[in-house]
């Protein structure tokens, strides 16, 4: 297995997602991802069924225990094990930081038409201030 997998995780991992890692192992870097479907055909060869939503679950319960698993849509698209610092980057430019701007977007848009409608106003965490 690649260092990248890393030992980074506090919490155990489940057989499931033991499986993952090992399979990613063999797709360390971007240009190696493995496409989605690839992965869950692997997974069911060894025993583990699951949905794509229970899959991509199981990618960000990894992920947020700081297993380094990147994910990419246009060439080449499908999932790797981050190899270098350049490929982290890349994947929280193009992946995480433009979810995190429209989450933001969307609660901002909500927020002033909940404050339109109900008046008040709302905290950032959505209780009332």
């Amino acid at each position: 297995m690649s260092e990248t997998a890393g030992t980074y995780h506090a919490q155990a991992i489940t057989p499931q997602q033991a499986e993952i890692i090992r399979l990613l192992g063999f797709h360390v870097g971007r240009e190696r991802a493995m496409t989605k479907d690839r992965l869950l055909d692997e997974l069911a060869r060894a025993g583990f069924y699951m949905t794509e939503r229970e899959f991509r679950s199981e990618i960000a319960a990894l992920r947020k225990q700081g297993i380094l698993i990147g994910s990419s849509a246009g060439s080449n698209p499908g999932y790797y094990l981050i190899a270098n610092m350049g490929e982290f980057d890349e994947f929280t430019a193009t992946e995480l930081l433009s979810r995190i701007k429209d989450l933001n977007d969307t609660y901002r848009a909500m927020s002033g038409a909940a404050q339109t409608q109900f008046g008040g106003q709302l905290s950032f965490f959505g209780g009332r201030s």
